[in-house]
């Protein structure tokens, strides 16, 4: 989604980065990269309001679905436009997001985002069972984006914890994390998903005998994959 400024001295554009979609400019005179939003979401330009100095967006996260706002190309600033759910998520309790990183095989970092329940207190003498979501693609961020398919927002609305790990493979943590899938299917970005299931079982809130893989396309791939490589970890499987 790259869009020209109305003076044609620059182009603002949003790019994958870190779980999130973020909005980006380059200036033309000097190459300025320049990132102009912020936060645990997912901006999607649509283009400029009538000023030229600020952007018409929206903005999503794993909590909420798409909501247009103002972003300012100057401080980054935003003005919410559209409120079309707020009155539904007055009566919600929300899960609760956090992210995680974590050690893979090889010693590098893997992004996660967690999502659990809306009741969920660690401290408790509790314990939930898990779901590992594997990512489509192959190459596709699992970024705050609010999806109708795979809604981390109601699987933990139904008391389950959720890991969706960036593995390798998906983009917004550079090129060649985002390459190391090409060719090795079967390999890293495998050992990635199982380091992530080890990392949130060692929990002690975690119900070890009630973990499931869920996903779709490529993610439905990788969970046949773990039905035969990933040992007595997953008690449930859902391939589609």
């Amino acid at each position: 989604n790259i869009h020209w400024m109305p003076d044609s001295t620059a182009i603002v554009f949003e790019s994958e980065r870190d779980g999130t979609n973020q909005a980006f400019r380059i200036n033309l005179a000097d190459n300025q990269l320049t990132q102009v939003s912020e936060g645990r979401f997912n901006w999607h330009v649509l283009g400029f309001v009538d000023d030229g100095a600020t952007l018409l967006t929206t903005r999503t996260s794993m909590l909420r679905p798409a909501e247009m706002h103002e972003l300012s190309l100057a401080d980054g600033t935003d003005k919410k436009v559209t409120g079309i759910n707020d009155e539904v998520y007055e009566s919600l309790e929300l899960p609760i997001i956090e992210e995680r990183w974590v050690e893979a095989t090889d010693g590098k970092k893997v992004h996660c985002w967690v999502i659990h329940p809306p009741e969920f207190d660690a401290a408790a003498d509790k314990q939930w069972p898990l779901l590992t979501y594997c990512q489509g693609g192959p190459q596709g961020q699992i970024g705050q984006w609010f999806s109708y398919r795979w809604n981390f927002h109601l699987m933990a609305a139904q008391g389950y914890v959720v890991v969706a790990p960036n593995r390798r493979g998906l983009p917004g943590f550079g090129r060649e994390w985002n390459d190391q899938i090409s060719g090795d299917w079967g390999g890293q970005a495998m050992k990635d998903i199982l380091s992530a299931t080890d990392n949130m079982t060692a929990e002690p809130y975690i119900d070890k005998e009630r973990v499931g893989a869920v996903g779709a396309s490529f993610g439905g791939y990788t969970v046949y994959w773990l039905m035969g490589n990933g040992g007595d970890r997953f008690k449930a499987m859902i391939a589609h």
